[in-house]
């Protein structure tokens, strides 16, 4: 088991992310495809007197896959746009130097589940 943060992009049942060519993400990417990918948001903390009486207003999910290490750099670019439309709704371009040296990664989620709390 490996567990790493990461900026990510989601669209149409595939989850985009990048990281660099060479790491441990991708030694285990390249072993085993196999992923499972968990996404959190904490809403608000339930503040009380005990603490065993605090809790967490949230939302989750937790998917699982299979990773593709994307090659073509138009595929490449289309994951980056998808990321990027995650957190900003600029468009971007992409130098061809960075682009080849950035590692693109596309999961193809097979089974989703949330949770709500």
């Amino acid at each position: 088991p490996y567990v790493v943060p990461l900026s990510f992009g989601y669209e149409d049942g595939v989850i985009y992310f990048h990281s660099a060519q060479e790491g441990r993400k991708i030694d285990i990417i390249k072993q085993n495809p196999l992923v499972c990918v968990e996404v959190d948001e904490l809403l608000k903390m339930n503040k009380a007197g005990s603490a065993c009486d605090w809790g967490a207003s949230y939302r989750s999910i937790i998917a699982t896959g299979e990773a593709f290490i994307l090659e073509d750099p138009d595929e490449k670019r289309k994951g980056l746009d998808i990321i990027m439309a995650q957190y900003s709704d600029r468009d971007f371009d992409y130098d061809a130097k960075a682009l080849e040296r950035t590692a693109v990664i596309r999961i193809e989620l097979q089974d989703i589940s949330g949770k709500q709390g």
